[in-house]
């Protein structure tokens, strides 16, 4: 059910099918595990697709910091809202104002779905964000989220 109310939330149909992808991907478990995300199946929407895999030993996302990634005000919300769609587990929908160079302001949706690879301990998350600006933002427009106006809910998931 909780699954069905996070869908319900979601506008945009590109992040209905990448939701709709690690559903099933999870079959009979809890969580997918990394190995069934399918890049190919998703093909179409890779270029808004994300994911962080969490190192428990450092307390890090690998590779990075989240405060390497993020001003600190910001990085204390993402960790929040990142480490409680792994420990729920839950499903995480968010939206919101989004800023785009030149005074250009729209609305942005995500979705935020834990992994693991055990299929029960979530290690990681795959995330997809969608931007709504009336324009095509290139590498040269500074995008930026309102994450601290954003709308965020968490649904749990559930067998």
């Amino acid at each position: 059910m909780s699954y069905a109310l996070f869908c319900a939330a979601i506008k945009e149909p590109a992040l209905l099918e990448i939701a709709a992808h690690w559903h099933a991907a999870r079959g009979d478990r809890l969580l997918p595990a990394w190995r069934d995300i399918d890049a190919y199946a998703l093909g179409r929407h890779l270029a808004i697709v994300w994911s962080w895999r969490y190192d428990f030993t450092r307390d890090t996302i690998r590779g990075k910091t989240i405060e390497e990634c993020f001003v600190p005000d910001v990085a204390t919300v993402v960790r929040q809202r990142y480490q409680a769609v792994m420990d729920g587990p839950s499903f995480m929908f968010s939206y919101g104002k989004v800023f785009a160079g030149a005074g250009r302001a729209g609305q942005g949706e995500r979705i935020v779905l834990p992994l693991a690879d055990d299929g029960i301990r979530a290690d990681g998350v795959l995330g997809a964000t969608v931007y709504r600006l009336g324009i095509t933002p290139t590498a040269r427009d500074d995008v930026a989220i309102d994450y601290h106006n954003e709308i965020v809910t968490h649904f749990p998931v559930t067998g």
